[in-house]
Parts: C-alpha cells; structure tokens; sequence
C-alpha cells in the first residue's frame, strides 16, 4: 500500500518516466509479474534532492593530498599487493597499471568509499524528481539488468550518491557494456580487483585512451575539469614510486 501511494504522488512526467522504464524492462526480457514485484517491494524508495546532488571538489587542494607521499606509497603498495592483476589488466589493454591504480585512488581510495546508497533507490529517485531523466532510465533498467545477470537482489547493490558501483564507481550501464570477468568466476564484481582492474582499463581503451588519455579520463568522469590532470598527476607520481 505505502509503494502505491508513493507512485501515486509522483509527479506526471516521473510516472511517464517509469512507464518508459516498465517498457525497456520487458524488452529485456522481464515478465510483468518481475517488474511488478520490483515497482512493489517496500525497499524502493526516494531520497531527497540534496542527497542525490553532486558533490564540488576543489580540485588544486585534492590533488596536492593526491599527492602526498603516504597516498602515493599507498598506491604502490596497493599496486603490488595485486600485482598479476594490474600487469595482466595492462598487457591486455595497454592501459597502464599506475593509471588504473590512480582512478581507482580518486574514486574509492582503494575501495575504502565505494558508498552506501542502495543503487536502483538512486536512480527511481532522479526520476521522480525529475531529473537527469534519460540517463537515469537507462541506468535503472541496467541496474535490473545487471541484479539479475549476477542472480543477486538488485536492494543488495550499494553505491554512491550517483549510483556508480565498486572500486571503479561504474554506473550499471558502464558495467553491463564495459565489465570484465577478470578472474573466471562468470561474474562482474567491481568490488574484486580482479574485475575492477580489467573493467577499468577497458573502458579507458575503448574511449581512446592510446591517443588521448586527457580525453578517455573525461569520458570517464563526465568532465574535463580538475579529474584527469589529478589522474595523471598520480599516476605519474606512482611510476616514479614504482621505479625507485
């Protein structure tokens, strides 16, 4: 009953919106008695807009905690605890191992913060406030997409305020077309450096990474400000580490 009013008080176009969600659900297969369940579980909810709204950055003071001799001895480290990983990850991608350490540095401080928000609540909530509403649509379907594929509740996926998952902070959508099963498993599990890793430096070489790394690392942020020079910078400053 609480789900039924909840729909209820959404706004006209937020109820559109789901109806175009319900829509490319059953084009993916979904029964309607599976979309019905999820449209119905108690656990969907909305957070308010602030909570959702993204976060600025100063990034000339980021970056100069970036780089700081603990963080970068801490990537090093990282890199070398997972050594296989990174230098399979680079062989096949041709992405180097301090690049793919470096976003994972800036997103989750090595899978520290990966956040807590429950994933389809972010993106039913960007509808229903009317937001960002393409791409929102698009990432719930995926996020329903991606439970089932991994044969997981898609209420046990947590992730940041924007819905981005794992050590990579990959939107569902990413991970459905850029996830790579690293270690054989047959699953996508971006919170396993054995699927973050190749994950990752697939993405930045299908995005042009060997010809334009500024450009592959603002395709994965969404922006060319502050991000890819901080990248860099660590990067940079982990194969200085590294070479030590």
């Amino acid at each position: 009953m609480l789900q039924l009013l909840l729909a209820a008080s959404l706004s006209h176009s937020a109820q559109s919106s789901l109806l175009v969600v319900k829509k490319k659900l059953k084009t993916q297969g979904f029964t309607q008695t599976q979309i019905s369940k999820f449209f119905s579980d108690p656990r969907l909810k909305v957070y308010t807009q602030q909570t959702i709204a993204s976060k600025p950055v100063d990034w000339s003071a980021y970056q100069s905690q970036l780089l700081l001799p603990a963080s970068v001895d801490a990537g090093a480290a990282f890199i070398k605890a997972h050594q296989a990983v990174f230098d399979r990850a680079e062989k096949t991608y041709g992405v180097p191992k301090e690049m793919i350490a470096a976003i994972m540095r800036v997103e989750t401080n090595f899978g520290l913060y990966t956040g807590s928000k429950i994933v389809p609540n972010v993106f039913y909530s960007f509808l229903a406030h009317n937001q960002k509403v393409k791409w929102a649509e698009s990432n719930l379907v995926a996020t329903l997409v991606y439970a089932r594929q991994e044969k997981v509740s898609p209420f046990t996926l947590k992730g940041s305020y924007a819905g981005a998952i794992g050590f990579p902070q990959f939107l569902p959508s990413s991970i459905l077309t850029y996830g790579v099963d690293g270690n054989g498993d047959k699953k996508v599990n971006l919170f396993d450096v054995a699927d973050a890793a190749p994950s990752l430096a697939n993405f930045l070489a299908k995005h042009g990474y060997a010809n334009d790394q500024s450009k592959a690392l603002t395709s994965y942020y969404g922006s060319s400000v502050g991000y890819p020079d901080a990248a860099i910078a660590y990067a940079k400053a982990l194969a200085s580490a590294n070479a030590r």
